[in-house]
């Protein structure tokens, strides 16, 4: 894989370059309840993957203003695929906030890793020595078919809460790699099938004591990669950027559907008294297709706007 820094611009044309076969392969995918390898391997050859994450592990270390330009044109083509792809490339920060050595692990020999995962800490982690066990079973984890490791949430309690949570119990993120962990295929829905949204389970799993990361601490912009790296980037606070994934692929979904409707009424012909003639050429087809338009293009805009402001 070529890990040469990849321009802004480019990057950029390249997310744009893989509409069509993203469009091609958007019913097999749904019918699938899951993105084609092959799709995620395109992404992953064209650089995709790697907007976020460190330049030390052959990443670009560009901005979440980056994230809705990719993921957006990702979406004209899939919605689903958006959805999967913003949260691996957001899930490449989220790992750059974990301490330096955890980072190693998951990118030391393989820079190309990708991880996938679910939040909700929903299993208490067991202190040992050395770090945790953890055991259960977490929903929702998108597009964890083609992760190399696993990012789970998980509570401590004592010693394991002392990052800033205060007494109790606190939350946290804890890294798994795939060897670790079972897959269960319980995703069967209407839409966003193609997410591949199943659950991960987990049994007696040890989690080294540097392959956790609070919440606390990356909520607040003062994670311990980010102390270690001292980059702007990773000092930003969770919740200010991390949705980006997860709405990116609504803007892409819109202009897409935008994209669908030109195409159709570019050919289509009206019937009736007045038969014959280009729906294209109704001026009230002209303002609904500008109205929808200024509509997504003001979205993005504010979005990219907060995000400057952040």
């Amino acid at each position: 894989m070529d890990q040469t820094k990849i321009s802004r611009e480019d990057l950029v044309e390249r997310a744009r370059a893989l509409i069509p076969m993203l469009r091609a392969e958007a019913d097999a995918a749904e019918k699938r309840r899951m993105i084609a390898p092959k799709t995620i391997a395109a992404l992953r050859e064209a650089g995709i993957f790697r907007t976020l994450q460190p330049e030390r592990f052959g990443g670009f270390e560009y901005d979440f203003g980056m994230v809705v330009r990719i993921n957006s044109l990702i979406g004209q083509g899939c919605t689903s695929t958006a959805w999967v792809c913003g949260l691996g490339i957001t899930h490449q920060w989220i790992i750059s906030g974990f301490p330096p050595q955890a980072q190693e692990d998951v990118w030391g020999e393989n820079p190309g890793a990708i991880t996938y995962g679910s939040y909700g800490p929903v299993v208490e982690a067991k202190p040992v020595d050395g770090g945790w066990t953890i055991s259960g079973s977490w929903p929702f984890a998108s597009g964890c078919d083609h992760g190399q490791w696993a990012l789970l949430g998980a509570r401590f309690s004592g010693a394991g809460a002392d990052s800033g949570a205060g007494a109790g119990m606190a939350p946290g993120f804890v890294l798994v790699p795939a060897a670790d962990y079972t897959i269960h295929d319980d995703w069967f829905t209407n839409g966003l099938a193609a997410t591949g949204s199943k659950s991960i389970v987990c049994e007696d799993v040890f989690v080294p004591s540097h392959r956790r990361l609070m919440f606390a601490d990356v909520m607040s912009g003062n994670s311990p990669g980010y102390r270690a790296s001292g980059k702007p980037l990773y000092s930003i606070p969770m919740f200010a950027g991390i949705p980006t994934a997860i709405t990116t692929p609504a803007l892409g979904a819109l202009q897409g559907a935008i994209d669908a409707f030109i195409e159709t009424t570019r050919v289509q012909k009206t019937r009736g008294m007045r038969s014959g003639e280009n729906v294209a050429d109704f001026a009230a087809v002209q303002s609904a297709i500008a109205t929808a338009c200024a509509a997504v293009d003001s979205g993005k805009l504010m979005f990219l706007r907060d995000l400057e402001e952040t």
